[in-house]
């Protein structure tokens, strides 16, 4: 029995996590494995974005890629331009990331500079239990463990914690495939766009571009392009005895309430609109075998909208008809200052403002202490932890000075005569 009112028995590439919750894949085996196991099917997932980045984007390819990888059904919310006369020739399409081989899924040491958007490059950072520190040759070998070298060095109040979830290994990943009937997630290469093959996976693309009728709403359409995407699709039905699994349909909708969608951003009715909106989206697919991701550039609202701007707390209308809230905060495109510790290893932070179902086995602490940088070949997705505290013992230029002082080494602290 599922979580998912109408939607019983297996479902082609996915599976059944705590609480008897079937989960669908982001497209990124980290960021399932912390929040949970992934989207809950019939379940709309809210991702917002900040100024200056596209990790919202990148993300929603990730979940879009998976489609192709899981021979899942895809409606692809989007403005068509005057020349995508197929599927394929959409630009968002023709960017998805093309699935590899579990063995080749490794981060290699030319990867630090063709991070997806990266404002800085990262170095190539080896695979880390939770709050571990990666010390140089230099460090290692004058810790004081008689000579040891090790390349690694841990905080001893950390060492217990579990290892970060990673991309799974091969025989990992054909097991967890051949559980769910089809392939869970996959490892992609974003420098290789994937080949999209409609005859193989079916795609509805809704159009969210002007309308010949001003009366009609772009939010109308699109909950209209969703629903018979779902009607056709048949993906309210049940599947028929002894049928092999159906297949789920992946619903993606990139830059709701911005410009492209030709949408009122900048309108006092904006706010209510957007969150009537995702109501209905929810309402439409909470018993279907379906899963969907919205971006949202929400940065768009609080410039325009007065009453976001002097009261923040309105902004949470959008999280309550979804089933999770998920905030991409770049350090490429944050008005925060941080500190180097943080921007030499990551990209930026993973907010999760809101999560229903599934229950996810991070602590709550662990929970809001995510973040994620983004590779050639790997989005990745880790709690992050401050480093230990230096010895007491451990000599610094500091407190050398301060010894100089006390022993009368000062000015002042002279004999007397």
């Amino acid at each position: 029995m599922t979580d998912t009112p109408g939607v019983q028995g297996p479902i082609l590439g996915t599976r059944v996590v705590g609480g008897g919750v079937r989960v669908a894949s982001f497209g990124v085996a980290s960021l399932d494995g912390a929040l949970g196991g992934g989207v809950r099917v019939g379940g709309v997932v809210l991702v917002l974005g900040d100024r200056g980045s596209a990790y919202a984007a990148l993300l929603l390819r990730y979940f879009a890629a998976q489609a192709l990888a899981s021979d899942h059904a895809l409606c692809l919310v989007h403005a068509p331009p005057p020349q995508a006369s197929s599927p394929a020739a959409i630009p968002f399409l023709a960017s998805l990331p093309s699935p590899i081989a579990a063995e080749d899924d490794a981060d290699d040491a030319d990867d630090s500079n063709n991070s997806a958007g990266a404002a800085t490059p990262t170095p190539t950072p080896a695979a880390r239990t939770l709050g571990s520190l990666r010390a140089s040759n230099s460090n290692s070998n004058s810790n004081g463990n008689g000579g040891a070298g090790t390349d690694l060095a841990i905080a001893w109040r950390y060492s217990h914690l579990p290892t970060s979830a990673a991309a799974p290994s091969p025989a990992e990943a054909a097991a967890r495939a051949a559980s769910s009937g089809g392939v869970f997630c996959s490892a992609f290469d974003m420098t290789k766009p994937a080949a999209v093959d409609a005859a193989k996976t079916p795609i509805a693309v809704v159009d969210a571009g002007p309308a010949d009728d001003p009366a009609q709403h772009v939010y109308a359409r699109i909950l209209a392009g969703v629903a018979a995407a779902i009607d056709q699709g048949r993906f309210r039905q049940p599947p028929a005895a002894r049928a092999p699994p159906p297949t789920l349909l992946r619903v993606v909708v990139p830059d709701v309430g911005g410009p492209a969608f030709a949408s009122d951003a900048g309108s006092p009715h904006a706010l209510h609109a957007l969150h009537r909106f995702l109501a209905c989206l929810h309402v439409l697919v909470r018993d279907a075998r379906a899963v969907v991701l919205v971006a949202l550039d929400a940065f768009l609202f609080k410039a325009h909208h007065v009453a976001i701007a002097a009261n923040p707390h309105i902004a949470a209308l959008m999280h309550a008809p979804v089933d999770a809230v998920l905030e991409l905060e770049s350090f490429a495109g944050s008005k925060r200052v941080f500190s180097a510790h943080f921007t030499k290893e990551y990209h930026g932070f993973l907010h999760v403002h809101k999560l229903t179902a599934p229950v996810s086995p991070l602590a709550t602490s662990d929970l809001h202490s995510l973040a994620f940088r983004a590779r050639r070949k790997r989005f990745l997705v880790e709690v992050f932890r401050p480093p230990p505290e230096k010895d007491d013992n451990e000599s610094t230029p500091e407190k050398n000075a301060s010894k100089n002082l006390g022993s009368g080494g000062g000015p002042g602290c002279g004999p007397t005569a």
